[in-house]
């Protein structure tokens, strides 16, 4: 049985680019997240990404550019890129986390795990709730490929003080950039 999808993704600045090529993703700890003990790598699978990390929060914001724009805006990235990870070449555990609980505590699945085994994704899945996986640990440079990057449009420098419509179509056609000419860009376009 198949207990994770076969490609994860990870966005980061292209600033980061080169030492991911040869040292691999390092993990880092998350000053903002008690749940995470442990320094980890934060993915997304894309049929997970594409379909319910697009939904409006109630801000108006997506999921998406919440991602997007987080992390480009949190170092002043001018520009982000994705990487594609081969779950099979994965060293450690992964763990799979619901993002409605962080949004409102009362949407997390009933008996699903703030943090659980990767098994529980297809039930996330069937209820459209965006997940993101934590591998706990840095992931060698054999499970990653650079697959595209695209620059920060120059008119977002604020993820604060941009409306969520401007923030949501700049994440989508950042999205479009980078997938151009992968099968991925399927499910952003439908």
């Amino acid at each position: 049985m198949k207990v994770l999808p076969r490609y994860l993704y990870h966005f980061t600045s292209v600033k980061n680019k080169e030492n991911i090529l040869k040292y691999g993703i390092k993990a880092s700890s998350n000053i903002w997240d008690e749940a995470v003990l442990n320094p980890s790598v934060f993915m997304v699978d894309f049929e997970n990404f594409a379909r319910s990390w697009a939904s409006l929060l109630s801000e108006g914001f997506s999921l998406q550019s919440c991602l997007i724009f987080g992390q480009a805006l949190r170092d002043g990235a001018k520009e982000l890129c994705c990487f594609k990870i081969s779950t099979k070449n994965l060293t450690s555990d992964i763990f799979v986390r619901s993002q409605k609980f962080f949004i409102d505590k009362k949407l997390i699945l009933p008996g699903a795990d703030i943090l659980a085994k990767p098994s529980k994704y297809k039930l996330y899945q069937r209820n459209n709730t965006p997940i993101e996986y934590i591998h706990e640990g840095d992931i060698l440079p054999s499970a990653v490929n650079c697959i595209g990057s695209v620059k920060v449009p120059s008119h977002i420098v604020d993820l604060y003080n941009t409306s969520p419509e401007v923030l949501n179509k700049a994440s989508l056609a950042m999205l479009k950039k980078m997938f151009i000419n992968q099968k991925e860009i399927n499910a952003l376009i439908k």
